[in-house]
């Protein structure tokens, strides 16, 4: 990788790894150090004994498709740790793995389950491809056995082109600097939203403020009981699409109008703190109703 890098002057390469055993998967990003895979071992008696290994290794973990089955097709794909995990000590969450957004087998509520807990992931998006230089995309390849929903035709569209699975779906990150340390740095601030079918054309974005605080997607907000906060975003690419606004995993009516009825549009809305931890976030589905941006939350405290 080091000897590619200076051949490619806008395109940053990390390296990455599957950590995989048989009680769950997960990608580290952003360390070479060798890490001790063997959980359930006598050197690696659980999840929490590896998450040591990879704070001294530096980098980003990621819990990989939580809700996957395993079985023979993918031995421990599943999240199924044995024990308590201290998930203050993990950074981020896979809730799109290649096609399943719209599918039983998204992470996404696995992912809000800990967002109710307290716990700050980061939602990421991975295309899972094991197979870099296959010459065209098989879109029947790219799904999963149990995938019960079929992707939406713009992804589908986009596939058939032969634009690949790598990038399906694409993680987007507000980051300092392309480098490895202003990435990794991103992902853990939690700035970062999900292009679900990797389009390279569209953007969600999420502010709030109350008094002379702002906080972006992936911070915490401050709020007094009884202060109204002024949350204000921006989403392009999706017209004729809708937005949702996430309160503690449940759709929450706070926005006038949900259609977006321009290539680039802005909105705003109010909240009412109660005094109480929340979180909010958006989703943006397209005009067939599939899920288009997943966005990550500003946390009230």
């Amino acid at each position: 990788m080091r000897e590619l890098q200076p051949y490619f002057d806008d395109l940053l390469l990390i390296p990455g790894r599957e950590i995989t055993t048989f009680q769950g998967h997960a990608n580290l990003f952003g360390s070479v150090a060798m890490i001790d895979f063997r959980v359930g071992s006598a050197d690696v008696p659980d999840w929490n004994a590896l998450l040591t290994d990879v704070e001294r290794a530096g980098g980003v973990i990621s819990i990989n498709h939580p809700v996957r089955p395993s079985g023979e097709q993918c031995m421990g794909c599943g999240w199924t740790p044995r024990g308590a995990v201290d998930y203050g000590r993990m950074q981020a969450v896979e809730v799109v793995n290649g096609l399943d957004a719209d599918t039983p087998f998204s992470g996404v509520k696995f992912w809000e389950h800990l967002l109710d807990e307290g716990h700050q992931l980061t939602a990421l998006g991975g295309s899972d491809n094991h197979d870099a230089l296959l010459p065209a995309v098989n879109v029947t390849e790219l799904r999963r056995p149990h995938d019960s929903d079929n992707p939406s035709s713009e992804t589908l569209s986009r596939l058939r082109r032969g634009s690949g699975a790598i990038g399906t779906p694409t993680t987007v990150i507000y980051a300092d600097r392309l480098s490895q340390a202003g990435i990794v740095a991103a992902i853990r601030r939690g700035r970062v939203f999900i292009d679900v079918a990797g389009t390279r054309d569209r953007s969600l974005d999420l502010v709030a403020s109350v008094d002379k605080q702002t906080a972006h997607m992936g911070d915490v907000l401050r709020v007094p009981r009884g202060a109204r906060v002024r949350f204000e975003g921006s989403v392009s690419g999706v017209a004729g699409g809708e937005m949702e606004v996430i309160l503690d995993g449940q759709r929450a009516s706070l926005l006038k109008d949900r259609r977006i009825a321009s290539a680039a549009q802005s909105f705003e809305f109010p909240w009412c703190a109660d005094g109480k931890r929340h979180w909010i976030r958006l989703d943006v589905r397209d005009g067939e109703s599939h899920l288009a941006l997943i966005g990550n939350p500003i946390y009230l405290r």
